[in-house]
């Protein structure tokens, strides 16, 4: 596995913009960590992994119904609504839709995604967000019950089912302890579990579990427990010896439905028990429009909630991967958390002389922030820069901040902010619990004191941002209209966008850093967006930690 630094996704009409605040950890995630795909269906890589997302739309992308700040749950495959499947209501089905996460679909692995809003469903009010990425899961087990021909509606009122029955679950993972949770909201009262590990055997009978078995003589037992087999069986362990062990305790005229993914492209088990007991054999994948239900299911059961948040456990990443394949801990369901960085930033260094650096530096010193030094280093000079340099050395001296003319004047024990080292950490400095804001831009003689303007490609404007907890823009809309703005530009220039200053976000999937870059190659005068003055207005009114689009064209 690899940490991919990209740029956030372009979006295309009928599309947002998705921050992802939780990814479930899926089994058919641990066979692309371990072996690279299923069976002989392999991927070619990179592959961007992910399918159980939950998060808050970041832009809205005007798309009807969606604003930003609206939490919302996945359903990871988009259908193309005009083939045979999606005609007939099995969109799961579509051979001209996408999954998430598969093939070269983008997975929620990562701090955005683009999502059709036909994938959009709202979470209700009482669901966390780290419940809502459950509804991934217990969808799969609420489709494979649908499966079964019990009636369950989407209203999830069994009728026909006869709720007296015996149910038998081989797998008590995730999956398998989803359709637990279902059935025994739904009333059935005789669920039985055959799990190898004793842990996760004891964590299933505290869900409501009638019995909880080890695989090993599994048909055995239960005839010895309740004199006859399962009128259903649910195998969501996915391996030879769960569909063997499924074909044993189904009762005749039973039905096996198969949910876990096997490792393998073949599974042997002998036709002569499942032809004698006339057994029907259902194969289940993914869901069919069944996420919206579990959401309102979970919404309207304290008791259900509970249990689902009983199951999760939060890691990182790699330690996520690593526990999941070991089974370590006794894990059940990990949620996968972005790897923020929690510091508070209380210091900022100001690299750069600005004809706007005196009133920034200020508001640094009223919002509280330490002004750790200040230091001027231009390629160029532009008019009024002996006088902005005098009052920007005054006030240094005033607020008794260090003020260098030159980055090579930077004393010992702070060499990592000179120039070369800049460059060379990728403009991604960070020191201590510090950050630094770099500014390094000519004014024009025909601009303004408040218009900053890169004047050339050797003067760049870069921004660190300062942030807390609340990383990244609430709002990314603002990216995608100075992007179609820059876009629309180069090409009336007969330009490639790419080579005319298109930001470079310095996101990095899964791995959410305190700080965010953007990058401007050369000169723009963008004059529907904010000016220098007001952008500064604009973050003086800010909360302090509140993440802003304070960059030199905004």
């Amino acid at each position: 596995m690899a940490l991919i630094e990209e740029e956030v996704p372009m979006l295309e009409t009928g599309e947002v913009l998705v921050r992802i605040t939780h990814a479930g950890l899926c089994g058919s995630d641990l066979h692309y960590f371990r072996h690279g795909g299923l069976g002989s269906f392999k991927t070619a890589l990179p592959m961007y992994m992910g399918h159980e997302p939950a998060g808050v739309i970041a832009d809205a992308n005007n798309c009807d119904g969606w604003a930003v700040g609206d939490r919302v749950a996945v359903v990871p495959n988009c259908p193309c609504l005009s083939s045979k499947m999606s005609m007939q209501g099995k969109q799961h089905l579509c051979e001209r839709g996408t999954f998430m996460g598969a093939g070269k679909t983008p997975g929620c692995f990562a701090n955005f995604v683009s999502v059709n809003t036909l994938q959009l469903v709202r979470i209700p009010s009482h669901v966390p967000l780290e419940l809502a990425m459950l509804a991934e899961p217990l969808s799969v087990a609420l489709h494979s019950l649908k499966l079964t021909q019990t009636a369950i509606l989407d209203t999830f009122q069994a009728m026909s089912f006869a709720l007296d029955g015996d149910v038998c679950i081989l797998g008590a993972g995730a999956i398998g302890l989803c359709h637990l949770l279902l059935l025994k909201h739904a009333g059935a009262r005789h669920v039985h579990m055959v799990e190898p590990l004793e842990e996760r055997r004891s964590f299933a009978l505290r869900l409501g579990a009638s019995s909880a078995m080890p695989s090993d003589g599994c048909a055995a037992h239960l005839k010895a427990s309740i004199g006859k087999g399962c009128e259903i069986v649910f195998d969501c362990a996915g391996t030879e010896g769960s569909f063997h062990a499924a074909l044993q305790v189904a009762a005749n005229a039973a039905q096996v439905v198969l949910v876990g993914i096997p490792e393998v492209d073949f599974l042997q088990y002998n036709p002569h028990v499942a032809r004698t007991k006339e057994l029907t054999i259902l194969n289940a994948r993914r869901a069919n429009q069944t996420l919206a239900t579990c959401l309102e299911l979970l919404s309207s059961s304290v008791q259900l909630r509970e249990k689902c948040l009983a199951m999760l456990t939060h890691r990182k990443v790699q330690s996520a991967f690593e526990m999941a394949s070991s089974y370590a801990d006794g894990v059940i369901k990990i949620a996968l958390l972005p790897e923020i960085e929690k510091r508070s930033f209380t210091r900022i260094g100001l690299i750069g002389g600005t004809a706007h650096s005196v009133a920034y530096l200020r508001h640094l010193q009223e919002a509280g922030l330490e002004v750790m030094l200040v230091a001027v280093e231009s390629a160029e000079v532009w008019p009024q820069r002996d006088e902005s340099e005098r009052q920007l050395s005054a006030l240094c001296h005033d607020i008794e901040v260090p003020y260098f003319f030159s980055l090579a004047n930077i004393p010992p024990g702070l060499e990592e902010l000179r120039l070369d080292m800049l460059i060379d950490a990728g403009f991604n400095l960070q020191f201590g619990d510090a950050i630094v804001d770099m500014c390094t831009v000519d004014v024009g003689a025909t601009d303004s004191a408040w218009e900053a303007v890169a004047a050339s490609f050797g003067c760049t404007w870069c921004v660190l941002m300062l942030v807390q907890r609340q990383i990244f823009l609430k709002d990314m809309s603002m990216l995608g209209t100075w992007r179609a703005s820059q876009r629309a530009g180069a090409h009336q220039q007969g330009c490639y966008a790419e080579c005319l200053a298109i930001p470079n976000e310095g996101w990095v999937s899964w791995h959410w850093r305190g700080s965010f870059i953007q990058r401007f190659a050369r000169s723009q005068q963008l004059d529907q967006f904010l000016t220098a003055r007001e952008r500064l207005q604009r973050f003086a009114a800010a909360q302090l930690g509140e993440v802003l689009p304070f960059v030199a064209y905004w």
